[in-house]
């Protein structure tokens, strides 16, 4: 019993992780802290620990000179294949560039977007953090990987939705007035047809309290 509740206090902390936009928020409370909470030394905390990377959302590797050494089951799904190159499974090659010069640069790599092709050979999107590691006397790269596929998509349908509607405000002309507002009044958008309209400047009206 304490090793399931073990096991899901930690897998709750990698899900509470997932929202973390703040780089600090994943790296000083982040996988570290949150096993040492629940695993002390010895083989069973062992079982515990690959309990907990193989049941975690969160996409855990560790490459030694470019390599694949360990990849946890989520890591594996987005394309780090224990044993082959990690270069294999970028989308763009440069970016995995920019990604070694920011590591070799600051020691780490905090909220670092990229494109992976996971296992089935399609392109996703990640977030990822990573710092230098010693594997067995080498010097690695420790890797936690989330996959934000959606949320990407989701972003880009709402700037096309927002683009969509401009456009189509626009076409209107000088006929119509369209604006938006949030809840407390403030004018968030203004159509170029309320110069036509009521003579005012659109910029002057924007964030004015309607």
């Amino acid at each position: 019993h304490q090793r399931v509740v073990a096991v899901r206090q930690a897998q709750d902390e990698f899900v509470r992780m997932r929202g973390a936009r703040r780089s600090h928020d994943l790296v000083a409370r982040g996988v570290r802290p949150a096993v040492s909470n629940v695993l002390g030394n010895g083989a069973k905390e062992q079982e515990r620990l690959k309990d907990i990377l193989a049941t975690s959302p969160v996409g855990v590797a560790i490459s030694v000179d470019g390599v694949v050494k360990f990849s946890n089951p989520s890591m594996l799904q987005m394309g780090f294949k224990t044993g082959e190159k990690t270069i294999n499974a970028y989308v763009d090659p440069q970016s995995r560039q920019r990604f070694l010069d920011r590591l070799n640069r600051d020691g780490k790599v905090l909220n670092f977007e990229t494109q992976l092709r996971n296992k089935d050979g399609q392109p996703i999107d990640i977030m990822t953090f990573a710092y230098h590691y010693d594997y067995e006397g080498s010097q690695a790269i420790l890797g936690w990987a989330i996959d934000i596929t959606h949320r990407k998509a989701m972003e880009n349908e709402l700037r096309e939705s927002r683009a969509k509607f401009r456009r189509l405000v626009e076409e209107l002309g000088g006929r119509f007035v369209v604006f938006t507002h949030n809840p407390d009044g403030e004018i968030l958008f203004m159509s170029q047809g309320v110069s036509s309209v009521f003579g005012l400047n659109r910029e002057d009206v924007q964030r004015q309290q309607w």
